[in-house]
């Protein structure tokens, strides 16, 4: 026999290894290890610019391991995309096997020796009646293709979400109220989480923020909170509504309002001759609003108390620098201005709400649907229906013949005695318990 060709020795291996009950058992332990962490680790698309403010001041030495591991964004990180390969492999694999099962099973006949071992025998005479001297047939059938629809919406899963590792793109962006976000605008997000072959965020339709609406309960804190955004602009525009748990689909994105979001102050800074700079203060530590940072060369920090019925700050208390110079510590409200020497001032013009939107774009998700469908139809074949073989086999005996019947389900064998017993009555016999 000639030696087996290097490549197929290969493929056997590999087959043998990606079957093999410890690799199995090892993708399973190491898929749910991940989803832990996703549970316990605050993941960079998904969490608040909060939470991952406090987690990395909360564990200092653990986000610097989390980051060096991409513990941080486990569902885009390289080290998970291989782990889903190697599980797509897997039920890929399975899936095969299972068709190929399939295939062998759909065809095979129902012939008298297959159903020599049925659960449900019996034989007893009756005079005689003539007809056929035997009888074969099956039921349910299609109940076949249960396992194989099973792992077929298990494969269709996993290829999504190997697809949206590769093709989704989540976005974040902080408007504030009266801010337009520009159709096509590739720039303008904060922050941009991508798969390998995804391409940058941006929306097909302008987004302009108008207003944010909040109700809270008597305690101060938040019960709900929507966004009002126009879509589009001129005549075609559209008004919609974009709640916490109620996004708005723009063409191929979803656009998603989270919880995150404050006071936004409109300096106006310098000579006075410039459009209004906006400066969002964030929450840092218990009640506290701040903002730090340069505002055309003017060095700025901000600081308000969060008003427990969510309503804007009447006055902000304002530190300012040049050249690290203090030239004011003091409070400033809407319409009131500091001289700061050399022809430059600071004057808050307006204090207005700002929001953080979040957008997603998921090519596959469909294709998750489908298998999520595929799954439950392959679940509903498996406990729905049961194939189930029969045989009637009829011997003349003079005037009397000898009957045979055998039933043969493929699954939940006690529940078809009935079904058994009511064909031993139609073919002249007894409820005989075999």
């Amino acid at each position: 026999m000639p030696p087996m060709p290097h490549f197929a020795v290969i493929r056997r291996y590999l087959r043998r290894l990606l079957r093999g009950p410890r690799t199995i058992v090892a993708e399973v332990v190491a898929f749910t290890a991940a989803c832990v962490v996703m549970t316990i680790v605050p993941q960079a698309d998904d969490a608040t610019a909060l939470q991952l403010h406090r987690f990395e001041a909360d564990w200092p030495r653990s986000a610097q391991f989390v980051r060096l591991l991409q513990l941080d964004q486990v569902a885009t990180s390289a080290w998970f995309l291989v782990l889903v390969g190697l599980i797509l492999a897997s039920l890929g694999l399975v899936l095969v096997e299972q068709i190929r099962i399939l295939v062998r099973t759909w065809q095979r006949p129902v012939t008298e020796a297959a159903l020599a071992s049925a659960p449900f025998r019996v034989e007893f005479e009756r005079p005689a009646r003539g007809g056929p001297a035997i009888q074969l047939g099956q039921s349910g059938r299609v109940g076949y293709a249960g396992a194989a629809m099973l792992h077929l919406g298990l494969v269709l899963c996993v290829v999504a979400g190997f697809g949206r590792m590769l093709l989704e793109c989540n976005g974040v962006i902080d408007l504030v109220e009266g801010e337009t976000l520009a159709a096509g605008d590739t720039t303008a997000w904060a922050r941009q989480w991508r798969g390998a072959l995804a391409e940058p965020m941006q929306v097909g339709k302008s987004v302009r923020f108008d207003k944010l609406v909040t109700t809270r309960y008597p305690s101060g804190k938040l019960k709900e909170m929507s966004a009002h955004i126009r879509l589009g602009a001129g005549p075609a525009s559209e008004d919609h509504e974009i709640a916490v748990n109620t996004p708005l689909d723009i063409d191929n994105e979803r656009m998603y309002l989270t919880a995150d979001g404050g006071p936004a102050v409109l300096l106006d800074a310098g000579r006075g001759d410039q459009v209004p700079v906006a400066v969002l203060l964030r929450d840092v530590a218990g009640d506290a609003l701040e903002y730090s940072g340069t505002v055309r060369g003017i060095e700025v920090h901000l600081r308000a108390d969060r008003s427990r019925s969510g309503a804007l700050p009447n006055q902000v208390f304002a530190r300012v620098l040049i050249d690290s110079g203090l030239r004011y510590a003091g409070p400033l409200a809407p319409g009131q201005g500091v001289n700061l020497g050399q022809g430059q001032h600071l004057a808050i013009a307006e204090i207005r709400h700002w929001s953080q939107f979040r957008a997603r774009r998921d090519a596959t998700l469909w294709l998750a649907w489908l298998g999520l469908a595929s799954g439950l139809l392959g679940a509903l074949l498996i406990y729905g229906v049961t194939p189930v073989a029969w045989m009637v086999r009829v011997d003349p005996l003079g005037d009397r013949e000898h009957v045979v019947i055998r039933m043969r389900p493929l699954r939940f064998v006690p529940l078809f005695r009935e079904r058994f017993d009511e064909l031993v009555r139609t073919e002249g016999g007894n409820e005989v318990r075999s």
